[in-house]
């Protein structure tokens, strides 16, 4: 499953650009709204984050 910050991820670890603001502030946003959403799920201990 993508992550909102898969963008970030690519330029950080793969293509070593800098992250400008307006892709820092979409994953934001997509964070936010997954999180208002109810589909944002945080990791227990232990316990992968995902599904």
């Amino acid at each position: 499953m993508p992550s909102p910050l898969d963008p970030i991820y690519l330029r950080l670890l793969i293509t070593a650009d800098p992250v400008d603001e307006a892709t820092a502030d979409q994953a934001v946003r997509v964070t936010l709204a997954a999180a208002h959403a109810g589909v944002l799920r945080l990791a227990r201990d232990g316990e992968p984050a995902t599904g």
